[in-house]
């Protein structure tokens, strides 16, 4: 299980590490969902009725992704906005609540999992 970064402002660094943890989950989930369809495809042949499955499957499995990667990079965006409105006359309060923000984004990033 990945371990998510407490909700202060990370470093570029921290950050593109932390991106790059959310594309290797992505990923991993991305080639999960392929090979269970595979899977389906495999049982398919077995089986006439499977046929519409194995396509509503296929449809649900495209568009779950596209889905997930467009709120990943809606997120990454809303992070380099909150990044970008620190400034050095940002006021204690402002700060505390861009950290709040920053910690629920990781949140919603952690739940696109």
């Amino acid at each position: 299980m990945t371990v998510y970064p407490s909700p202060s402002i990370l470093s570029m660094f921290e950050r593109d590490k932390y991106i790059t943890q959310i594309q290797d989950g992505i990923q991993k989930r991305k080639k999960l969902l392929i090979e269970k369809s595979k899977e389906i495809g495999l049982l398919a042949k077995n089986n006439e009725l499977l046929d519409d499955v194995k396509i509503e499957y296929e449809k649900y499995i495209k568009k779950t992704l596209i889905e997930k990667e467009e709120q990943l990079e809606a997120l990454k965006i809303l992070l380099r906005y909150l990044d970008l409105n620190i400034k050095d006359e940002t006021t204690k309060n402002e700060i505390t609540k861009i950290k709040r923000e920053i910690s629920q984004i990781q949140n919603d990033i952690s739940k696109i999992r």
